[in-house]
Order: structure tokens, then sequence, then C-alpha cells
């Protein structure tokens, strides 16, 4: 019996690294269904929470980078910015970041730069390069984080 509990005990916290890919937490999953929502407010809350979930967040990267085109400004910021939070799993975004930094809100533009940044994937940075020259000076500071970041990898 005791021999039975200790196998127990080393198999169960090692079970989770034979996992190739697990699933997304209910609390994942039921904020990935709120961007689909009709409310902006109701969209962009979703993504600043998606936002505190990192990485986990991954397997709503293709509606994040949807709500990157919505016409309500604190939605596609709140967007940039939850995927910059998923980090380097968020590659996929790069081409839609890159489209954001045309954006007419420098909000959004910003925080599209800070996420090409947080990426890490040293190919955004000819993008990256140009918000250097945004007309406005916090996303011209964003970019120049985030040159410094990328260059250094």
């Amino acid at each position: 019996m005791c021999r039975f509990t200790v196998q127990i005990a080393i198999f169960v916290p090692l079970l989770p690294i034979g996992c190739s890919r697990t699933p997304p937490s209910p609390d994942v999953a039921s904020l990935e269904r709120k961007l689909g929502d009709a409310d902006p407010a109701a969209r962009a809350r979703a993504a600043r929470e998606l936002a505190k979930h990192g990485e986990a967040a991954a397997v709503a990267l293709p509606a994040l980078i949807d709500s990157l085109r919505h016409a309500d400004v604190d939605v596609r910021q709140s967007a940039a910015v939850a995927i910059g939070k998923i980090g380097p799993a968020a590659g996929d975004a790069i081409p839609a970041l890159t489209l954001a930094l045309g954006d007419a809100e420098w909000p959004v533009r910003r925080a599209a730069v800070q996420a090409l940044g947080e990426i890490g994937d040293p190919a955004a940075l000819p993008a990256v390069r140009a918000a250097l020259s945004d007309r406005d000076s916090l996303v011209r500071k964003a970019a120049g984080d985030s040159v410094k970041r990328l260059s250094a990898k």
C-alpha cells in the first residue's frame, strides 16, 4: 500500500511533461469566445484578461489577430497587448502587427510595436525601425525599446 502511494505521488506530477499540448483552461476558452462578443467593451475586457494568461493564451491567437482589425480602438489596442504577452509563440501575428503600425490611433501603434518587441523575432526589426519615425513620441519611445530588444537577439 505504501509503495503504491509513493508510485502515484511520483507519477502524477510527471504526467504533464509527457503531454504534447494541453487543452486551454476553461477560463482561456471562455475569454476566447468573448472576443467575438457584439459589445466592443466586452471584447476589449476579454483581450485584457487574456493578456494576463501569457503564453497560455496562444490558443486565442487567431481571434486576437482578427481583433486587430476591429472598428473600436480599445479592442485593437487590447488585442495587440495580449498578443505581445503571448511572447514568441505569437509569431504568426507579426504580419498583422506590422499592419497595425499604420493604425490611425497612436495607442494601437504603440501596443503593436511593443508586441513586436515582446514576440522577439528579429524579422520584425525593419518594421519596428520604421516606427522610430512615428509622429507620436510614445510610439517612437516604444519603438526604440523594441529595437533594443530585437537587436539583442
